[in-house]
């Protein structure tokens, strides 16, 4: 048979008791900021929650290339788009992709990637 295991925790997502709390998610269907990177194999993208308290938790992009065994943060670029360096390195900083989440929440200023 199959063993399972858990490979990431803090999956950011919504629940049918959360739309009773949180005023916009009244009309948006449930999601799960977890994705699958369609023609290649074993690769996912996900948005996961830092362990800080609810309410003041940052959102940060994980990725695997091997179905779940590790996660990584994305590595951030080293210059913006006018060309000037940027002080962010792993593991203090990172990329972070928008993805279900950016696109639901109305008070988001990310472009999503979806």
């Amino acid at each position: 048979g199959s063993r399972m295991m858990l490979s990431l925790e803090r999956v950011l997502f919504t629940n049918a008791a959360s739309f009773d709390q949180i005023a916009w998610l009244n009309g948006v269907e449930p999601f799960t900021d977890f994705e699958e990177i369609k023609g290649l194999p074993g690769v996912f993208i996900a948005s996961q929650l830092d362990g800080g308290a609810v309410g003041h938790r940052r959102i940060h992009t994980v990725m695997t290339f091997n179905k779940g065994g590790t996660w990584q943060r994305l590595q951030p670029p080293l210059y913006d788009m006018d060309g000037n360096p940027l002080e962010c390195y792993l593991p203090d900083c990172s990329l972070h992709l928008s993805l279900t989440f950016g696109v639901k929440y109305p008070y988001s200023a990310l472009i999503p990637l979806l």
